[in-house]
């Protein structure tokens, strides 16, 4: 059965394991991001991952952040929210982010989106106007995307975390490798997956996926490249190339 979400419905942990950041350890961390994680496929990897070294050394470096004072970005109950939503055997569309927005209130845990009521970033704003030319008509972008995860696309970022206001703060702590390690898991499970890969980063990807549509990035600084793309309709065909429902690009949540 499909379980939708929206920004009201997503329940935080119990506030029991909520320590006041300076004083949080790697362990809570991992308590943390796994009382998160409802689904139970994503579950069972996730448990997995967080006992191999790489993980634990990750959750330490975290942790050091949270003592010092760092506010984290997403919030922590937030980290995961990609793996809760679509729910793993309904995931057909993969959309690989960098890190989250840096911002004080912007990053909800999926890729590319905002929080409800917060101004969307030039890279969304690129991205809606490819899918109105796409798909013409009246209608208003969902700045959440929880409208396109609730339809199975997957919206990962390979890095999860992020010092608020210090863009790529949180790169090369180990989220790339838990990260890859997810995608892999997901398509050594699913053979039907459609990754849509825009900008250099997230095409690096390309080795894992078995179905890929790339592009460039919709960032400002390689919106010229992008413009005159069409990932959204592109991923949309390769869909129903393989027997699958398409996307509905202008949903509301």
């Amino acid at each position: 059965m499909k379980r939708f979400l929206n920004d009201e419905n997503l329940e935080p942990p119990s506030e029991k394991k909520m320590k006041p950041l300076p004083t949080m350890t790697a362990d809570d961390l991992r308590e943390i991001f796994l009382d998160q994680v409802t689904d139970p496929i994503w579950k069972e990897f996730i448990e997995k991952e967080s006992q191999k070294q790489y993980f634990s050394t990750l959750l330490t470096k975290l942790a050091a952040r949270c003592q010092k004072g760092d506010r984290i970005r997403p919030p922590l109950k937030d980290v995961f929210r990609a793996f809760n939503v679509p729910n793993f055997d309904q995931i057909k569309v993969v959309i690989v982010g960098q890190d989250p927005y840096p911002g004080p209130h912007d990053a909800n845990g999926l890729a590319f989106a905002v929080n409800k009521g917060q101004k969307a970033p030039g890279s969304m704003i690129n991205i809606f106007k490819n899918i109105k030319r796409d798909y013409p008509g009246t209608w208003e972008p969902d700045t959440t995307l929880l409208s396109w995860a609730n339809q199975g696309v997957f919206l990962l970022n390979t890095v999860l975390t992020v010092t608020e206001r210090q863009p790529a703060s949180h790169q090369g702590m180990g989220w790339e490798t838990f990260t890859d390690n997810a995608l892999k898991f997901l398509v050594s499970r699913k053979d039907k997956i459609v990754f849509l890969l825009m900008g250099n980063h997230a095409q690096k990807k390309k080795c894992i996926a078995r179905h890929c549509v790339m592009s460039p990035h919709p960032s400002p600084l390689s919106q010229r490249y992008f413009v005159n793309t069409s990932p959204f309709l592109d991923v949309n065909k390769m869909l129903l190339s393989l027997n699958l429902e398409r996307i509905d690009w202008t949903a509301k949540n």
